[in-house]
């Protein structure tokens, strides 16, 4: 099952081509090998990059995501995580959190 590690929101990193090759290894075509969907050469210039999930299509045997701008189709296998929207919005909350104590503190109104 594919599609489970991600939810929309999410910062994600499509994983390295040499990485995912040694891993999965090439089809005739070039493409690399990747379970679900493959990973053809066209998306090679993504790797390395940091995207956003925009939506999550689960199925119960290929399951997969979209990024933000883009329209290729991903799978767990290809992306790896930089940081979950919970992460995101926690690390928000105690940034604000921070602001307004500082501010409280100096005698700032709140």
């Amino acid at each position: 099952a594919y599609a489970r590690r991600f939810q929309v929101g999410d910062r994600v990193r499509v994983r390295d081509w040499d990485d995912m090759v040694r891993e999965f290894g090439l089809t005739d075509f070039g493409d690399i090998n990747t379970p679900g969907a493959g990973f053809v050469t066209e998306m090679k210039g993504l790797c390395n990059s940091e995207l956003m999930i925009d939506c999550v299509i689960p199925d119960e045997d290929e399951g997969y995501y979209y990024l933000f701008g883009d329209a290729w189709r991903w799978t767990d296998d290809m992306l790896e995580a930089v940081e979950t929207k919970a992460e995101a919005d926690m690390s928000v909350s105690s940034e604000l959190l921070s602001w307004l104590t500082a501010l409280e503190n100096k005698g700032g109104v709140i």
